[in-house]
Parts: C-alpha cells; structure tokens; sequence
C-alpha cells in the first residue's frame, strides 16, 4: 500500500507541476494589454559626410597605386617594343651578356666555369671579360660572347643558355 501512495504522489505531483509550467508559459506567450509598446521615435539612420583622407592603406589608395603601376608598365613594355624595333636594325650588332661583377678575378674565374657548362649547347662561343665604367665611379667587369651577332642570332643562342639555367642577356655592340 506504501508504494502504491508513493507512486500516487509521484503522478499528482508531476500533474501539478505541468500545469504550473503551462500556466508560467501561456502569461510569457500572451502578454497582458497593460504592457506598453516601445516605439523608436529617432531615426535609426544617419548621414555622415565623410571627408576623405589620404591613407596608403586605404583600398582607394591602393587601387590608386596599382592603376598607376599597370599604366607604367604598358608604358615600359611599349618603350621595350620601340626598343626591339630599333635593335632589329639589320646594321647593329649584339653580344650575349651572361654575369657582371666588380671584381675582374671573380669574372675570369666565373667565365671559365661558363665556358665549360656551354661549350656542350653552344658550340663556338668564346667569352670574354669586357670593363665598363659606369657613372665614373663604378667598374664593372661584364663576361661577354667574343663574336658580334645580329639581334635573332643573338637571341637564339640566349635561349639556349637559358636552357641551361644560366641567366643570359642580349646587349649593344657599344656599352
């Protein structure tokens, strides 16, 4: 009889409690008419008139600087074409440059190790170490083709040194 009251306790109680939590849930749901309405009377949104400053990191300024490096280098790939055109000038000769360094020691040394590493691609290219002065204060030593060739020849055995993995310029007969 004691578990039958217990379990009788048990239900009435969890009855009352489901009463009680829908009681607490229908005043949540449904307010009362005494509840005032907050209204906003001010306005949510509001004009500001920016003033533009200068800032590098700002989008436009970047933007800015990235037109202005896209119209350089038209301009320089343009002067670059003109450049070409002129070289194609049947009466001018080339050398195929492949280092420069200040050091004339350095560059003889380094034009016998670029003589050994092509000699199996280009047959027929001699080096040679040239001086040039630049501004008067600076000396260089420049490891140049022996031959002058045309700017296409020129450019052709370029490619093969590039072939290679050296690096390889084509430079006017007169630096």
């Amino acid at each position: 009889m004691f578990k039958i009251n217990i379990k009788f306790l048990i239900i009435v109680t969890s009855y009352v409690f489901l009463i009680f939590l829908i009681i607490i849930s229908y005043n949540a749901v449904v307010p009362e008419k005494a509840y005032p309405v907050l209204e906003n009377q001010n306005q949510i949104i509001e004009k500001v008139d920016n003033v533009y400053l200068p800032n590098e990191n700002s989008i436009n300024d970047i933007l800015e600087k990235k037109k202005h490096m896209e119209q350089f280098n038209k301009k320089i790939d343009t002067e670059r074409l003109d450049e070409k055109k002129n070289n194609s000038n049947p009466n001018m000769k080339f050398r195929v440059q492949l280092a420069s360094f200040k050091d004339k020691q350095k560059s003889i040394l380094i034009s016998k190790k670029f003589k050994n590493k092509i000699s199996s691609q280009v047959m027929g290219l001699d080096l040679i170490v040239k001086k040039k002065n630049i501004n008067s204060k600076d000396i260089f030593y420049r490891i140049v083709s022996d031959k002058l060739f045309f700017y296409d020849e020129a450019s052709l055995i370029c490619k093969k040194i590039v072939e290679i993995k050296l690096q390889c310029i084509v430079v006017k007969e007169n630096f």
